[in-house]
């Protein structure tokens, strides 16, 4: 059962024999009979099927196309897709819509500029807090659990954060308010 164990023993695997001569002569893998017609238009792709290949001993073997995306973060190590798009939230639009990826601090600009008005200066400038964390540290600034995290570092104290912001209820109102701005589609207003 413990086969690994003799992986490079000679003993046990020995060294490779040279095939026997054959009249049998590989068939070439482009030879696999006439190509089927392709499907009409509108209806699916028939799953891909097995090449049977004969090989010179007379045996033989199955080859199934496959293929494989990865992913890589920048310090070079595989990642798995859902990690890639958790940190990059703008893949998902340049697949669906083909618009190309912004920058956090574009998007985050972009959310300031639309968001103008809505809130009060002491309010506005908690946003302005948070967009500039999410800018250094990433999408995850913006998750509802670093609410009270981000209040404590700006504020020290959650009591003078609520005599600035308001009620809780408002604060995280505010917090998840402005966030809609952050990912809106761009308006003709925002492009220009």
């Amino acid at each position: 059962m413990k086969a690994h164990h003799h992986f490079s023993d000679p003993d046990w695997d020995g060294e490779p024999k040279e095939p026997e001569p054959s009249e049998l002569r590989p068939r070439p893998i482009s030879d696999t009979g006439p190509e089927p017609d392709p499907p009409p238009q509108g209806e699916p792709q028939p799953p891909t099927q097995k090449i049977k290949v004969k090989l010179a001993d007379g045996k033989a073997r199955a080859i199934q196309s496959m293929t494989a995306t990865t992913f890589w973060n920048a310090n070079g190590r595989p990642m798995s897709a859902a990690q890639f798009l958790e940190t990059h939230f703008d893949a998902p639009a340049y697949v669906a819509y083909a618009r190309e990826p912004l920058t956090r601090w574009a998007r985050a600009e972009a959310a300031r500029a639309a968001a103008a008005g809505e809130f009060t200066d002491k309010q506005q400038a908690f946003i302005d807090f948070v967009l500039a964390q999410y800018v250094k540290q990433g999408v995850d600034e913006l998750d509802a659990e670093k609410l009270l995290p981000l209040l404590r570092l700006r504020y020290k104290a959650l009591n003078d954060a609520f005599a600035e912001l308001g009620k809780p209820e408002q604060v995280r109102g505010v917090f998840l308010g402005f966030q809609r701005h952050l990912y809106a589609p761009p308006t003709r207003a925002r492009l220009a």
